[in-house]
């Protein structure tokens, strides 16, 4: 009975993945006509919250808008591949697709329509919906999806400490209180170490920015130029969170 159980729930979530996958498809679909055909309504249904209040009339006159255009001119109506990344970012669940439907000029690249889901919410455009993307980075991003059903993984921060040159130290910090601290960094309350098992990232106050550190097992790095209050957040919280690539979307130099 526990055997057959198992297998009714592998069927069901292979259906919802693939109905899913089904209605990225159609939407990837309709937002690729709704450029070729200047049709306004069309992009509304799937624009997000950023974005609809451009869409007007004269929407597709935007230079953007017009280059969107060219670039979809050609298109044969077939999806070519679909590609998925999904991370934790300040206790969110983001799961961004990548559906490839032509080839560019240059062949470095494809042209494919962004989609991006917070939480398990429906599919949106990201950004203008359509944009080229590196063949290198679409490779980068995976071939399956996780379940749409799925909550997002809870990570546990007992392992952390946070010191602050005030001298409070909270043990056990929630994301909450490690952003709180963040911003009360002045001239006075410097610094913030956030500390666990395989090392520390810290953070010093200026008035021009924050200089950002951090060791690990391979060493120790700091920033190469002075992040603005959003990114060092944003860092902190993905570094206390566990995400694979929180390192990325900074430049670093050994400090050693």
């Amino acid at each position: 009975m526990k055997r057959l159980v198992v297998l009714m729930l592998m069927i069901l979530l292979t259906c919802q993945m693939i109905m899913a996958q089904e209605t990225i498809e159609q939407i990837a679909k309709d937002i690729i006509n709704a450029y070729k055909t200047s049709d306004v309504n069309l992009l509304k249904k799937h624009a997000s919250g950023m974005l609809l209040p451009a869409i007007n009339e004269n929407f597709f006159e935007d230079k953007q808008a017009k280059e969107i255009a060219v670039m979809v001119n050609g298109w044969d109506g077939t999806i070519k591949e679909i590609r998925y990344n999904s991370e934790n970012i300040m206790n969110k669940n983001v799961t961004i697709t990548i559906v490839y439907f032509k080839m560019c000029a240059d062949e470095e690249q494809i042209c494919a329509v962004l989609l991006s889901s917070l939480d398990n919410s429906e599919w949106k455009a990201l950004g203008f919906g359509i944009s080229t993307v590196e063949k290198v980075e679409f490779e980068n991003y995976s071939l399956e999806m996780e379940s749409m059903t799925s909550a997002p993984a809870k990570v546990d921060h007992r392992e952390y400490t946070i010191e602050m040159a005030s001298g409070e130290i909270v043990k056990d910090p929630s994301t909450a209180k490690l952003q709180e601290l963040l911003t009360t960094l002045d001239d006075d309350n410097f610094f913030i170490t956030l500390s666990g098992n395989d090392g520390f990232i810290q953070a010093a106050y200026s008035k021009d920015g924050f200089s950002v550190e951090y060791r690990d097992e391979d060493g120790y790095f700091g920033a190469t130029g002075l992040l603005s209050p959003e990114e060092t957040s944003e860092l902190f919280v993905k570094y206390i969170d566990k995400v694979n690539n929180w390192k990325e979307t900074i430049n670093w130099e050994s400090m050693e």
